[in-house]
């Protein structure tokens, strides 16, 4: 299993969901950041502030791996600086807290 961390900004997130939703991936958490990264200069943010970002994490069968990590990159990309990363991990296991189901059972 993979864990798929993205950081994309808050107004590509309706695409990027409704795309991964077409791929049948129905589980992932978002979580509000700030973003820090090179674009500073470009934007003119500060750099005590950084810009907001949101955090989708979702973890998946490595046989998904490719199609999520494209979906994400056609929605979310705009070919600028800003636009965000896409981080992979191994993920060792998961296990549902409700229905102590473990592995891909977990996040199905």
């Amino acid at each position: 299993m993979k864990l798929v961390t993205a950081i994309i900004k808050p107004f590509d997130l309706d695409n990027v969901l409704t795309a991964l939703v077409g791929l049948g991936i129905p589980n992932l958490s978002v979580t509000k950041t700030r973003d820090y990264g090179m674009q500073r200069g470009a934007a003119g943010a500060s750099v005590d502030r950084g810009l907001p970002a949101l955090k989708l994490e979702l973890a998946i069968d490595e046989k998904r791996l490719d199609a999520v990590v494209d979906v994400i990159n056609a929605t979310a990309g705009a070919g600028r600086i800003g636009d965000g990363n896409i981080l992979v991990a191994e993920l060792q296991q998961v296990i549902s807290i409700h229905t102590r189901e473990m592995g891909l059972d977990a996040v199905a």
